[in-house]
């Protein structure tokens, strides 16, 4: 019997159903047999090849950029190619992560206004800060953090690879905060539950902590504030202690620069300023900020105070699109113009404004605010002749500056890593206009991302005329040599490809498709 037993245990058949049961196994693991993500599964949702996924090589440079408290913030930026792949990571995977409920920064439907409006009418407000946030947010979490994603090993390595650099999170990937905040998942569930334990609620907005507490108790603050510590320090956090506050309800009270005291508002000086600023637009006098910022700030105070009347400006009427646009079009198809060229096709359409935009310490009239940007043209890069384009475009009297002015305005107003602001770059980049510039220097090219003609070439540096938008703008070799013979500061008419906005230094990069000298 049991060598019947036994001829039937090792029979082929067995055996194979045996291995292959085995082999089936392995590639479910995790509760309920969740089967893991692979590196390939991970390029079908980014729809790119395995080889180039997993051959990608990141680099990153250094930039530095002013801390409103004082000192430098260090920056590592990350080249085109990698900026582009980790977009793609942030849309197709770590947006759709979940997160605590009690995190608003970086999250979608979620501003400074919800999280302060969390802490509205407490007896006292504690606000804490965390040194190097996202430096101190380590690669092994962020890997652990992958595998609790459902990504196998590779996958969670390679994955890491791609957002992290030095051993963290890197401060100027547009990957960072919204995966911040999936890995501190955990964390941000400790810190409520130690918050809820001694009546407080909790909030979180990047590195900026808040607690805010019903009635005021000493003790009850003082534990929370241990075991808060005790928790950042477990997840590799310190708390910066000079930017600790505990604010008790007889005095203002701020939550991510609004004030909570009774509700949500804008600080009265603010609230003041931009009184102030109204006024000297409509009657004409020097005006702090442009008309973008200033309505950015008026759709912010929209969101806290309906009913203020300075919000009478952002009801103002808006241009007509014919008082203030030519359409224009692209060159490649089959139209001809008066030379015998292949001329533009109104399929495939930018728009280029003319007339003078109004730049900051100028008067701005209260019934031509820029609101909304204008169409343009996608992220392709077309095959224009920059030649003939900028004779047509100058034969049409064509002035892109105010329409370049509106968009750039426009994609500030978004929120920085937002799906409203991808989507503005987009139509930014690629984008071309016939400008008018004021040039203060020509150097040399250091670039590597450039097309190869425009590497060894010059770079302009200047501003859009009467816009006071910051420029940098590549030549290739040869228009490079015949502008580096001019005097300067010096004015120029050029027509520009965009490259990108760079939000580091607040310029707009762009290569030089023709000029005249």
């Amino acid at each position: 019997m049991l060598d019947s037993i036994g001829e039937v245990l090792f029979s082929p058949l067995v055996v194979t159903a045996i291995i292959v049961l085995v082999l089936i196994l392995r590639c479910f693991k995790g509760r309920g047999g969740r089967r893991e993500l692979s590196i390939g599964d991970l390029a079908d949702r980014l729809k790119m090849s395995k080889t180039n996924l997993v051959q990608h090589d990141a680099q990153y440079r250094t930039a530095t950029i002013p801390k409103r408290s004082g000192g430098k913030r260090i920056l590592h930026v990350p080249d085109d190619a990698t900026k582009q792949l980790q977009r793609k990571l942030l849309q197709q995977l770590i947006e759709r992560l979940a997160i605590h409920d009690c995190v608003h920064g970086f999250r979608k439907g979620h501003s400074i206004v919800d999280n302060a409006a969390e802490h509205t009418g407490q007896a006292v407000i504690v606000k804490l800060d965390i040194i190097d946030f996202f430096p101190s947010t380590n690669s092994d979490r962020v890997k652990n953090a992958f595998r609790g994603a459902g990504f196998n090993k590779s996958a969670a390595t390679l994955l890491t690879g791609l957002t992290c650099h030095e051993g963290g999170l890197p401060q100027g990937a547009p990957s960072s905060p919204a995966l911040s905040n999936y890995v501190n998942k955990n964390m941000d569930e400790k810190l409520a539950e130690a918050a809820n334990k001694r009546g407080a609620v909790y909030t979180r907005y990047a590195d900026d902590i808040t607690f805010s507490f019903v009635t005021y108790s000493r003790h009850n603050i003082h534990n929370l504030l241990i075991a808060t510590g005790k928790i950042l320090r477990h997840y590799g956090y310190r708390l910066n202690n000079k930017k600790k506050r505990i604010i008790r309800q007889h005095r203002q009270q701020l939550v991510t620069g609004l004030v909570v005291n009774e509700r949500v508002n804008l600080p009265r000086k603010t609230r003041r300023w931009l009184r102030a600023v109204k006024h000297r637009m409509e009657t004409g006098g020097e005006a702090t900020l442009t008309n973008s910022e200033f309505r950015g700030w008026l759709s912010l105070l929209k969101m806290v105070d309906g009913d203020s009347p300075l919000l009478t400006f952002l009801d103002s009427p808006k241009p007509k699109a014919e008082e203030s646009v030519t359409r224009t079009r692209h060159i490649g198809d089959n139209i001809s113009d008066s030379d015998g060229h292949s001329s533009l096709s109104d399929s495939d359409s930018s728009v280029v404004h003319q007339g003078k935009s109004a730049t900051e310490g100028e008067s701005l009239p209260t019934n031509t605010p820029p609101e909304t940007p204008p169409v343009v043209a996608s992220g392709t890069i077309l095959p224009t002749d920059g030649r003939r384009q900028f004779l047509r475009l100058a034969r049409l009297g064509a002035d892109g500056n105010l329409a370049l002015l509106q968009l750039v305005e426009a994609l500030n107003q978004t929120e920085k890593y937002s799906t409203n602001r991808n989507e503005a770059e987009k139509d930014l980049v690629g984008s071309e206009y016939l400008i008018d510039i004021s040039v203060s220097s020509i150097g040399r090219t250091f670039s590597f991302s450039l097309p190869e003609d425009y590497q060894d070439g010059q770079t302009l540096k200047g501003t859009l005329r009467d816009g006071g938008l910051s420029l940098e703008l590549y030549c290739d070799k040869l228009v490079g040599s015949e502008l580096a013979g001019l005097s300067f500061p010096t004015r120029l008419k050029v027509l520009i490809r965009v490259v990108q906005w760079n939000s580091i230094f607040k310029r707009l990069e762009a290569i030089v498709l023709h000029t005249t000298l």
